[in-house]
């Protein structure tokens, strides 16, 4: 019995000390700049017939992302949209 209390205490203790550690890690999180050149790679759409000039469609832009401390990465983001007569705010991506 006291073995089984012991061992579930070590495992809280570890426990928690891993979630400061995690906690730590992740307060030291630093803004990057970088700079992106994308192109779409992939559009599709589709006109909704409940008012005239409705249309919606999803997108995928590739590309590349060069970061300040000189690391390269490739770029991928895909996502939706949703258009009245070529007008809306309603772009929504996904990036990756």
């Amino acid at each position: 019995m006291k073995r089984i209390i012991m061992t579930t205490m070590l495992a809280f203790i570890l426990l928690v000390f891993s979630g400061i550690l995690v906690t730590q890690a992740m307060a030291e999180t630093k803004t990057v700049k970088s700079t992106t050149t994308n192109y779409i790679t992939k559009l599709e759409f589709v006109p909704v017939f409940d008012v005239k000039g409705h249309i919606i469609g999803m997108f995928e832009r590739r590309g590349v992302t060069v970061f300040e401390t000189g690391e390269v990465a490739a770029y991928l983001n895909r996502g939706t949209f949703d258009l009245t007569n070529h007008q809306g705010d309603r772009f929504r991506g996904i990036p990756s």
